[in-house]
């Protein structure tokens, strides 16, 4: 943390493990540095929002990092999504298998926080292209590993009812037992259907 002290610094980039991404923007914002760090901002949604209070008082920048809206599946997403009329449902699924499971940060119960706050990317996408989110609920469910810090596989389901309507559920899972990779991302509307699979 001494590091965002330096007076000669006037930005401060986070891209580390999960856990630590909240308490760095925040010791930077207390120094009066500007502020960009990968998703997520913190690992619980009350750090997030007392983050973005102090960077408001303080004046700075505080950027979250979202490179994924600028790569192939959400730009397709985006140039063919009115080809389908007016949407009514969207589903995105992640599935990563993992064999075996690696013990690093992303497998780790304190580092990695709840799997979609470390995987933000996925509903920044849907709310771009369907606007804000109305409700929401997750079920999630873990396989421990043989060291108890860590799991060997995670699966999550979160539902998403968007002020527009649109109905939504975004899938995502990863480590061992999972045996066939999948990224697929589909959107039904009134008049037709969006099917984006990403390949390799």
């Amino acid at each position: 943390m001494s590091l965002v002290r330096r007076p000669d610094l006037d930005l401060v980039i986070v891209s580390s493990s999960n856990e630590i991404h909240g308490p760095v923007a925040e010791a930077a914002l207390r120094e009066s540095k500007h502020v960009v760090v990968e998703y997520p901002l913190a690992l619980t949604v009350a750090e997030a929002a007392a983050l973005m209070e102090l960077a408001r008082q303080k004046e700075r920048l505080l950027h979250v990092e979202h490179i994924e809206l600028l790569g192939g599946l959400h730009q397709a997403l985006m140039q063919n999504l009115a080809e389908v009329g007016l949407p009514r449902s969207v589903s995105y699924t992640t599935i990563a298998p993992k064999q075996p499971a690696p013990q690093q940060w992303s497998f780790n119960y304190d580092q990695l926080g709840f799997p979609l706050m470390g995987a933000l990317s996925r509903i920044h996408r849907l709310t771009q292209a369907f606007g804000p989110v109305a409700s929401v609920s997750c079920l999630a469910q873990f396989w421990p590993a043989e060291d108890p810090r860590y799991f060997s596989s995670c699966f999550c389901n979160a539902r998403l009812f968007f002020k527009s309507g649109v109905l939504g559920l975004v899938t995502l899972a990863k480590g061992e037992g999972l045996w066939r990779p999948e990224r697929r991302l589909e959107v039904r509307g009134d008049r037709g259907a969006l099917y984006l699979r990403a390949i390799g």
